[in-house]
């Protein structure tokens, strides 16, 4: 009974210092995200937005009308910061991709 209560304390502890530790990381992944073809980033630009897809890019995620890539041909609400320096405060946390599928 009591190896049970300390394997369970154990195996609890172990898990929420991993857990810890992932939030950690994804925190520290704020700021230039990059993008090269053939990439298969779900949290990627898509299509939508007017850059060169035929090379790579470092890119931000900024606020609402702060981007400088047109989306569908208009600047007016774009997101993406393609290059370096995109406006002060203007950059968002980074996307998170969803999670994956359970399989048993």
């Amino acid at each position: 009974m009591k190896r049970t209560i300390i394997a369970g304390l154990a195996t609890a502890a172990l898990l929420s210092g991993g857990l810890g530790l992932g939030v950690g990381t994804a925190q520290a992944d704020a700021g230039a995200r990059h993008w090269c073809p053939g990439d298969s980033d779900p949290t990627a630009p898509g299509r939508i937005y007017g850059w060169d897809w035929n090379v790579c890019h470092t890119y931000y995620w900024v606020k609402s009308g702060q981007g400088n890539i047109p989306v569908d041909g208009s600047l007016r609400g774009s997101s993406l910061w393609d290059g370096d320096n995109p406006p002060a405060g203007s950059v968002l946390p980074p996307l998170r991709p969803p999670p994956p599928l359970w399989v048993p």
